[in-house]
């Protein structure tokens, strides 16, 4: 029996066909959040706005109202927030060093300085404490990942050049992670 010319196409395409659903779906919930959104989220600031260096002869048209860009970091409760959480966990990891749990919170203490409050710095804390610690933790893939972040954030080659050396030490020689150090290093 010979399948339908619209069956075929259906099954062939069946990945596309999801991951068009799923754009849609996400443009739709966007869209319905948006017009849903408090009409105080974008406040207009024609206040205080620049006086235009355009000259007269300008082709585009000046726009009345602006609206202030949305917040690059989050707002500070939010950040008490992280901050409370991350000493919570450093107490943890304080008081037990033992837990097989502390790799984990010692990970989370870093993707949270680093994402939530933008400090690759301490966040790079973090993570050398990690791999010092519990070199041999499951996650460790990640940390070493989100080293390199930090350093390359923080703009610190040296640091940057050492944690690829660190990669091919640890990582078999046959793995993608080292093959990836390798490439950074110039070898």
């Amino acid at each position: 029996m010979e399948e339908s010319g619209l069956k075929t196409v259906v099954r062939d395409n069946l990945p596309w066909i999801g991951v068009f659903v799923l754009v849609v779906l996400a443009a739709v919930y966007a869209y319905h959040r948006e017009k849903a959104a408090p009409a105080s989220e974008t406040k207009p600031v024609s206040k205080n706005l620049p006086q235009s260096t355009a000259s007269p002869t300008s082709t585009g048209p000046e726009p009345s109202v602006s609206y202030e860009a949305p917040q690059l970091h989050p707002a500070r409760n939010v950040q008490e927030d992280v901050r409370k959480t991350i000493a919570e966990y450093n107490e943890r990891v304080r008081t037990n060093p033992k837990d097989p749990d502390a790799p984990a919170y010692y990970s989370a203490m870093g993707n949270l300085t680093f994402v939530q409050l933008g400090d690759a710095a301490e966040a790079a804390r973090y993570y050398e404490v990690l791999l010092s610690q519990y070199p041999q933790w499951d996650g460790i893939m990640h940390v070493y990942t989100q080293l390199m972040a930090c350093y390359e954030k923080l703009n610190d080659r040296r640091n940057l050049e050492f944690t690829y050396k660190r990669m091919m030490e640890y990582f078999p020689p046959d793995s993608p992670q080292h093959q990836y150090a390798k490439l950074h290093l110039g070898l």
